[in-house]
Formats: structure tokens, C-alpha cells, sequence
């Protein structure tokens, strides 16, 4: 691994889709774990919640090497895309939003702490994963409890995988062209 890798740039649109399209598919990785020891959890909320974390993670790793400035309005257009994508009423996306809110709020202190942590972000992701979907911890035997960690570990490394290979960069061409991508071929 050399340190002097050049980062291809990707416009926000493009980083934006790129961290939404990695966020969806990841609920499935913890509903397996959480179907495999038999927790009832709430099915939409776990996809929520799971969403939330891996956007958020992709927060802390692109944060490394882009400017606040650039990156928020990028993941703020990943949530976006996520809002825009429902097909519910007002008062359930009113739901969703509060589950997505208190979620982040929660990420938040864990993966932009500026105390010394104890036990790794992995950990305590899966921590909060658990807390927020009323999970005893009871019923999670040891290896579940590492699948668990080992799943938002890898998180970790596509979100760190990402940052070292791209940059959010707009060209002036990019930032004038505001006509939607149309992903249908």
C-alpha cells in the first residue's frame, strides 16, 4: 500500500449515490445475525436504524480528507435520496425521520468522540444497535456477538476503502449540470 496513491475524484452526486446504494443494502448483513439467535425486532426500523449507522460511518471516513463544507451537503443528499425514495404518508416518513434523527445524534458520539474510548467503534456501533432495537443481550451468544462486530468492522473498511480511493471533487461543469441522472438502461 503506497501512501502517495492519487484519489480519483467523484462529483457529490456521484459520492452522494455511492454512499446511499452501499448504505441500503447493508440491513440485510444484521437481520441474518439477529434472525439466526431469534430476536424479534422490528423489521423497517433495523433497516433504518442499519442505514443511518453505515451513512454515518461513511460521514467519519470521507471526513478525513474532504472539508465539512463539501461533505455535508453530500450526505445530507444520501438522506435525501433515502426520503425521496418512500412511498409512505407524511406521518410515517414523520416516524422515519425521528428514528433516523435520534440514530444519528447516537452515532454521532460514538464515531466523533474526542475522549479516549474504551473498546473499538465497532464495538460500540454494535452496542447501539442493539440498544436501539431492544435487543436483550441475553439471548446473543459469544461468536454472534463477533459476527456482529466483525460485519460493522467491515463497514469500517469499505468506508476507509472509500475514502482512500476517492475525493469529492466538483468541476464547475459538474456543479452547473443539474439535470437528473436517469439510472434506467
Amino acid at each position: 500500500m503506497s501512501f502517495f496513491t492519487k484519489k480519483q475524484n467523484l462529483s457529490s452526486d456521484i459520492t452522494s449515490a455511492l454512499i446511499f446504494e452501499n448504505s441500503k443494502i447493508k440491513p440485510v448483513e444484521i437481520q441474518s445475525l439477529l434472525d439466526k439467535i431469534g430476536a424479534v425486532y422490528d423489521e423497517i426500523e433495523n433497516q433504518l436504524i442499519v442505514l443511518t449507522l453505515n451513512i454515518e460511518i461513511m460521514r467519519y471516513s470521507l471526513d478525513k480528507s474532504n472539508s465539512k463544507e463539501v461533505l455535508n451537503p453530500v450526505v445530507e443528499n444520501a438522506y435525501n435520496r433515502f426520503y425521496n425514495s418512500l412511498h409512505v404518508g407524511e406521518e410515517q416518513k414523520n416516524q422515519y425521520y425521528k428514528i433516523i434523527e435520534d440514530t444519528k445524534l447516537k452515532a454521532t458520539e460514538i464515531l466523533f468522540n474526542k475522549h479516549r474510548q474504551l473498546a473499538p467503534k465497532s464495538t460500540l456501533m454494535y452496542r447501539l444497535i442493539i440498544e436501539l432495537e431492544n435487543i436483550p443481550l441475553p439471548i446473543i451468544d459469544r461468536i454472534t456477538e463477533q459476527e456482529f462486530i466483525l460485519t460493522i468492522d467491515n463497514w469500517f473498511k469499505q468506508g476507509k476503502s472509500i475514502n482512500d480511493t476517492y475525493k469529492i471533487f466538483d468541476t464547475e461543469e459538474n456543479k452547473s449540470n443539474n439535470a437528473p441522472i436517469d439510472f434506467d438502461f
